[in-house]
């Protein structure tokens, strides 16, 4: 079954493609994650100030706040690891 999908996959994009793929892969993430937590925080900080009730203005001021911030960082970390992942493939392909 692997074998199957990675020679359709090899059909379709040539090896040094996929290879730029997985290097800037994991900086797209992380860049991503930045975006997406500058986005949520503006975002909770309109939400609260157009709120009336002085509970959700609580609400999102600080618990919008930490759960995006919560999953930037977990997408972050895993930008991290694909990052990782393939300078460690790098490495062992270079040497013998």
């Amino acid at each position: 079954m692997n074998e199957q999908f990675n020679s359709k996959l090899n059909a379709l994009f040539s090896a040094r493609t996929l290879d730029l793929i997985a290097k800037y892969l994991g900086r797209v993430l992380q860049l991503f994650a930045v975006i997406f937590f500058l986005i949520s925080i503006v975002f909770c900080l309109v939400m609260a100030f157009s709120s009336e009730f002085l509970l959700m203005l609580a609400l999102w001021l600080i618990v919008g706040p930490l759960v995006s911030l919560f999953w930037s960082l977990l997408l972050y970390a895993f930008g991290q690891v694909v990052n990782d992942i393939h300078e460690i493939k790098e490495h062992s392909t270079r040497q013998p």
